[in-house]
């Protein structure tokens, strides 16, 4: 079995050297990490060329094993394509459903700022509600304006569940936390409100 450490660098860069390993036709590794972000991304990159991938550890120190058994024919393949990677893009993350709080100002500040965002030439490809975030899921026309413009939007399904808002017709997709993780660590940048 081939270790692998890429602690103590970027997760972009992390990620890649894991893939370089694998796209040598590495089978079997073992993965050293610092983030849970690249772990995941590292975790799906792993996944869609056939290995079996288990993250395990935390705090700063994350292991993938790797089992690449069933793995060859989708590194051949690879080998002769050349380009995968993680999803490029960053998300944003709303906890809240005002900016600063639910008061009057707070949402009016969140309606502009979605309004602005729907707007701006760097728009976020994914949007995660979480918490009182999940309220924006039914009310908000400027985030169904931004999920037009393609954004995707991932709902925790918990956070529905707790604000009574389960079976309410509105955008995107309840998913639970692993959803939200993987996707998170696939982009280059995460903003949260």
């Amino acid at each position: 079995m081939k270790e692998v450490n890429v602690k103590g660098i970027p997760d972009n860069e992390a990620v890649e050297a894991a893939k370089r390993v694998m796209e040598e036709g590495e089978l079997d590794l073992l993965v050293r990490v610092d983030t849970l972000a690249a772990a995941c991304r590292i975790k799906d990159l792993a996944d869609g060329l056939g290995y079996a991938a288990a993250i395990s550890g935390g705090e700063g120190n994350f292991l993938l094993l790797l089992d690449g058994e069933d793995a060859t024919p989708v590194l051949e393949k690879v080998a002769n394509q050349k380009e995968i990677g993680p999803v490029e893009g960053w998300a944003l993350v709303l906890t809240q459903e005002g900016l600063g709080g639910g008061d009057e100002l707070g949402m009016k500040l969140m309606r502009d700022y979605l309004a602005a965002l729907t707007k701006s030439v760097d728009k976020p490809d994914l949007v995660v509600l979480l918490h009182n975030g999940v309220k924006l899921f039914v009310t908000s026309q400027e985030l169904a304006a931004l999920v037009d413009s393609g954004a995707k939007l991932l709902v925790s399904a918990e956070s529905l569940a707790t604000a009574g808002l389960t079976g309410k017709q509105g955008l995107g997709t309840a998913v639970d936390m692993e959803d939200i993780v993987r996707e998170m660590g696939r982009r280059s940048k995460v903003v949260t409100l």
